[in-house]
């Protein structure tokens, strides 16, 4: 059961995370009041989350796998 959830979790990220690099490439002109820092920075944290959580939940799937994979082995 946590296989298949964590499946729908990062199929759901990779789904958004197209859309919120865009999203962020998009806030590029605009820049922070007082460090004038581009607000692309600030939106990129977004996608650069969505790509480690994806990355989390596959490295969680194959642990499960490895584990089960063992455990039949014994």
């Amino acid at each position: 059961m946590k296989i298949i959830c964590n499946l729908l979790i990062a199929g759901a990220l990779v789904y958004m995370l197209p859309h919120a690099a865009a999203y962020a490439a998009k806030q590029s002109s605009l820049f922070s009041g007082c460090m004038q820092i581009p607000m692309s920075l600030v939106f990129s944290a977004v996608p650069v989350g969505y790509a480690l959580i994806v990355f989390h939940m596959l490295a969680q799937i194959v642990l499960i796998l490895t584990k089960k994979g063992e455990e039949a082995g014994t």
